[in-house]
This record gives C-alpha cells, structure tokens and sequence, in this order.
C-alpha cells in the first residue's frame, strides 16, 4: 500500500474529524442528482456561476473615460495648434511685404496645397496684389507650384468677389497661356464664382478672341452651365467672328436647353439673333421648326420671320 503523499499531523486529527462530521450531518442523502453525478459536479456548477459573474461584471464596467478624453484633448490641442500656426503665417504676410516672404510661402504651399485655399480666403487684398504681381512677373517659377496657384489659389480668391482686382489678375493671368486655357475651363464651370466676372473679362476681349473662347466654351459645357452664363455666351456671340463652326456650337446648345426656356425672353432674343445669323449657312429647318414652335416669349414672332426667311432662302438655293 503506497503512503499518502500527504496527511494531517497529529495534533490536527481531532479538528479534521469534527469536520468531517460536520460535513456528513449536512449532506443530502436522498439528492438523487448527488449520488449519481458526485460531488464534483457542485464545484463545476460554482466555477461556472463564479465564470457568469466574471463576464458581466466584465461587460457592466464602464470603459475608462481618460483615455477618450486624451484623445480629444490631443487632437483639439493639435487643432489649434494648426490654426495658431496659420494665424501667425497670414498675419505675417499681412503686415510684412510678401514678396520678401515669397520663398516661405512656396515652400509652405508645397508643403501642403491646403495653403493655397487658406491664403486665399484670409489673406487682405492689398496683400495678395503684391503677391499675385511678383508671380507673373516672375521668369522662372516652379511649374507645379503655379499650377496649384492657378486651379486653387486663383479660383478661391474668385469666389471672395472683388471685381477690379480679379478681372486684373485675370488678364495677366494669361501670361502663362498653357495654364490659363485649363484654369479658365475650371472657372467657367465652377457654379460658386460671380458669373459676371467672366462678363468682364469677355468685354476686355478682341473679337477673334471672343470667337475662340466660344467655340472652346460652347464644345464642352452642360446645358446647366450653358444656362448659367446664358447671358454672358449671348454677348461674346454677337460680338465674335461669325462662322459655321461657332454656329454649330451655338446651335447644339440652343437645342438642348431650349425644353427649359420657353418662356425666357433671353433665350428668345439669343435664338432670333442665331436665326438671322444661320441664313448664311445650311441647317436643318425641321429641328428649327420644334425649336420656334415651342417657344413662346416676346420673340417668338420675329423667330418665325426669321426661320422663314431662311427656308425662302434655301428654296433658292435649291432651284
């Protein structure tokens, strides 16, 4: 018979029989689910009650606010930091020449082209001026810094509406002619600057030139856009060299929006003036024909002369 591996001493056998006593006159004799599972299964019952707990006092206990609240004041804190930053930049070109700081203002904007928007919605006028000056009047700049002048900074300083000085900054903005035939696509198709701001930079215009940013215009707009600078289209039309091509631009657009102009005295005066125009050229009377009939503003009269005189015309030509 092996020995125990461990036992009671002998000053401890009369405490370890009281309790085994104890535990005898406490146990459920008649426990059918005791006698045939044993007394193991009431451990295994308590270690998974005591599991149970552990979880949902695990579920029930509050994530830790501290670490939440770190984050918010870290990224709050960097926040300002940035703006702090921004403030002290601006403030700098503001109350020094500009010029002299032109280097760091490059750098910064390459840095991060988020540059060119801030100093454009921030900066004072006075300030940009100078800036936008020593740009095109320099030789030798970096091309991808001037691109993002252009199609952000430019097109920012837009939308603040100051007439005099970004009709000025328009024209010299030509200087770089490769750029500026881009950026003036973006500018006519962006909704949030002044449309009357290409109307004044049309009226600075020669006719050929007219001609040319029609056809470039009329070739690639919406029907919404075409809509917006309405208007504008119409005077650049009357004004530039007349000729089959620009008459099919203007044609192809005039079919488009005309579903949403039949009662607009403006469409109506721009269609009259293309009928007189169209004479000279070869056309469809058929779809010129819906177009007028439709049409039923103050012009719609003289529209009907008009189209008429044309088809009087090309039953000449036919004969």
């Amino acid at each position: 018979m092996k020995e125990p591996l461990w036992q009671f001493c002998e000053s401890s056998q009369p405490l370890l029989q009281r309790c085994i006593e104890a535990a005898n006159r406490n146990s459920n004799i008649n426990n059918k689910w005791l006698e045939h599972f044993g007394t193991k299964t009431i451990t295994n019952i308590d270690n998974v009650e005591k599991m149970i707990v552990d979880e949902e006092t695990e579920m029930n206990t509050p994530e830790p606010s501290v670490n939440h609240e770190k984050l918010s004041n870290t990224m709050s804190r960097e926040k300002n930091l940035r703006e702090v930053s921004k403030d002290i930049f601006t403030q700098e070109l503001a109350d020094l020449d500009p010029i002299n700081n032109f280097d760091d203002i490059m750098e910064k904007c390459l840095q991060n082209t988020e540059t060119y928007t801030f100093l454009a919605k921030n900066l004072p006028f006075t300030a940009i001026e100078k800036l936008c000056n020593h740009i095109f009047n320099l030789d030798n700049i970096d091309l991808i810094f001037l691109e993002h002048f252009y199609k952000l900074f430019l097109l920012e300083l837009f939308k603040r509406d100051n007439t005099h000085l970004c009709l000025d900054l328009l024209i010299k903005a030509k200087k770089y002619i490769k750029i500026f035939d881009e950026f003036l696509y973006i500018f006519v198709n962006d909704p949030e600057i002044p449309k009357h701001l290409l109307l004044e930079y049309v009226s600075t215009l020669n006719s050929t030139e007219k001609s040319e940013l029609l056809k470039n215009i009329c070739q690639t707009i919406s029907q919404d856009v075409f809509l917006h600078h309405m208007h504008t289209i119409h005077t650049m039309y009357k004004e530039s060299e007349n000729s089959e091509e620009v008459q099919k631009c203007i044609f192809k657009n005039l079919k488009k929006i005309s579903p949403f102009c039949l009662n607009d005295k403006n469409f109506g005066k721009f269609l009259l003036n293309f009928l007189q125009m169209q004479k000279n050229y070869p056309i469809n009377c058929l779809v010129l024909d819906k177009i007028v009939e439709s049409h039923s503003s103050v012009f719609k009269k003289p529209c009907v002369n008009a189209l008429n005189e044309i088809k009087r015309l090309q039953n000449l030509s036919q004969m």
